[in-house]
Order: C-alpha cells, then structure tokens, then sequence
C-alpha cells in the first residue's frame, strides 16, 4: 500500500489510469487509426498487401498534433485510404535508425513504403498542403530503401511445415519463401537456428514466407528435389517468379547475409533487364 492512499482511492487512481492508458492505446491499433510500431505495421502490410503510411514525429502521443489529425482522415488528405498508417518517434532510436532506411532524419517526415518495396519521402517543413500533394504524387515505383540490419526486431519466423502450403500462400501474397532444409533427426536445426535467429539474418528474410518442411528426410524429398538441393541442411530463397537461390551447407551467419544480399541483387538485375527490354 502507498503512504497516505486508502484502499479506495488506490484502486479509483489505477482504474483511471488503465483506462487512459487504454484509450490512448487504442488510436494507435488499427481501426483506431495507427500501428503501434514498425513491425505490427509490416505484419499488417503484409497481410493485406497495403502499403505503409509513415509518421515520423516529434511529438509524443500525448500532445496534440495537426499533422497526424490531418493523416488520419483520408477524405481530407485527398487520398484513399489504402495504407496501414504507423507512427515513428524522433525521439526513439529504433525508430530513427528505421526512419533512415528512408533517407529520413529530421521530423516530422512522412514516409510512403509502397507494396514494391520502394518508397517516397519528404521531411522538413510540412503542412497538410504540402503532404497531401506529396501524398497525391508518391505512386510507386519509387526508390529501395537501405536495410539496416541493425534496426532492432523481434524475431518470429512463421515457419509453414507444408511445402505446398508455402508456395500456395507464396503464390496468392507475390512474396518469395525462404526455404530451411534439415535432416530428420539430425542436429541440423541445432546448428543453423543460432544462424537464422541473428537480427542480421532476420532482417533479411523477415518479408518473405517461411517454410521448414516438416518431412525432409533426405535429398529426395520433394521440396529438396525440386529445389534441386544436393547437400543437407540447406536453406533456398524461392522468387516470384519461380527462380531458386540456394546455398547448402551454410557455414555462418555472415555466409547467409551475402547469400541473401547476392540473390537481392540478382532480382533487382533481372527487374531491370525486364524495364530495359
């Protein structure tokens, strides 16, 4: 018990604070208008295949702030409403060092990550005009931004243990499947998990699909055949459009960040060549 609070009056104050907690809480969630962090707006993103509205500001939740009243109306904004909105803290650095994947450093900025994976920017000094001609004017494609494998993530592989399944969601979302074969049995996953859970590895592979067949015995299975795996473990990118990356055997987590950073760069290639022809 607190000196000089009865019972009563303890309990009246924690009430009360629950509920403006809650309340506060709940513009943040989606249907209250804004993602609670980056991640929940990328697992948001990702599920409904919209693209990211970014707020990065300067002012807590607690103080007012024209420019989120105006982003949270569509209507008024002069866009529809086809983004997950999320805020971003000037004054946390996880957010910051988020925020400048985007080349943005100064609040408030408004970041739009378009479905592509590219985005547009403006920072400095806005005003609802300002944004909403940005806003009018930022269609995709626009530019790739500069993953940072240090920006702080909780790491969650949503593992599929079907190989079909994978490829079905894999298919229907337009993402690629990160593909981890081991061995039954084996002490393969007790070598490449320390591996996989660096947030340098994460980062990677966080957009992708996650696939850990649940019935690789050996080369021939079925996943393992068609990628055209020939040494266990091992662990493939699958594109959209169907091309394999594969790396077998992996040695260490470095090995797997250029594996995944050298199929990145063969995607953006073959994308070009497509503009090009």
């Amino acid at each position: 018990m607190v000196a000089g609070c009865s019972a009563t009056s303890w309990q009246r104050d924690v009430t009360s604070g629950a509920s403006n907690l809650w309340s506060g809480a709940t513009r943040l969630l989606p249907g209250g208008g804004w993602a609670a962090d980056y991640e929940h707006a990328e697992q948001l993103a990702a599920e409904s295949g919209q693209g990211i509205l970014f707020l990065f500001t300067a002012k807590d939740r607690t103080r007012k702030d024209g420019l989120r009243d105006f982003l949270e109306n569509p209507a008024e904004r002069g866009v529809a409403g086809d983004y997950v909105s999320a805020l971003l803290f000037h004054k946390n650095e996880t957010d910051r060092r988020y925020a400048a994947q985007f080349g943005v450093y100064r609040a408030p900025s408004v970041i739009v990550w378009h479905p592509d994976g590219t985005y547009h920017a403006t920072q400095g000094s806005l005003s609802p005009e300002i944004v909403s001609k940005f806003l009018a004017q930022a269609v995709p494609p626009g530019s790739p931004p500069t993953i940072n494998p240090l920006v702080a993530r909780r790491v969650g592989y949503a593992w599929h243990r079907d190989w079909e399944s994978a490829r079905r969601v894999a298919k229907e979302s337009g993402k690629p499947v990160f593909v981890v074969l081991e061995r039954w049995m084996s002490r393969d996953w007790d070598t490449l998990r320390p591996m996989l859970e660096r947030p340098e590895v994460y980062s990677r592979m966080a957009g992708m699909i996650h696939c850990r067949p649940a019935t690789t015995w050996s080369t021939s299975s079925a996943a393992a055949t068609e990628l055209e795996i020939k040494s266990l473990p091992a662990i493939a990118i699958v594109d959209s459009n169907g091309t394999v990356h594969r790396l077998e055997m992996p040695s260490s987590y470095e090995a797997i960040v250029r594996f995944a950073d050298q199929a990145r760069q063969e995607v953006a290639a073959t994308a070009q060549e497509g503009v090009q022809q």
